[in-house]
């Protein structure tokens, strides 16, 4: 199961997914943005060259632990990601709006 939904307009393409217990926030990032750009995890470029995953994952641990909501913005390449404390990851074709 891939645990993401795609939602796909005449202008627009959506990916949303929810981190697995197995994987770590970044790891739900990038196979989101592997499902938006139809390529395997593996063909992406690494995040650090667009963010700081360090950074991140701290924010994103203390949001959780805090229970605060919160949304990290970021772009990579073409894509909009928006990240919630609650461990979902949506991605859009920001070029498309």
């Amino acid at each position: 199961m891939d645990h993401h939904n795609r939602f796909q307009t005449e202008t627009q393409v959506e990916i949303q997914a929810e981190r697995r217990d197995s994987e770590s926030i970044l790891e739900t990032i990038l196979r989101g943005l592997a499902a938006i750009k139809n390529v395997p995890i593996t063909d992406l470029d690494p995040l650090y060259e667009q963010i700081n995953p360090d950074a991140l994952i701290t924010f994103h641990r203390h949001a959780k632990e805090a229970d605060t909501p919160i949304s990290i913005e970021f772009t990579v390449d073409e894509y909009a990601v928006t990240v919630s404390q609650t461990d979902n990851v949506c991605i859009s074709d920001r070029t498309s709006t």
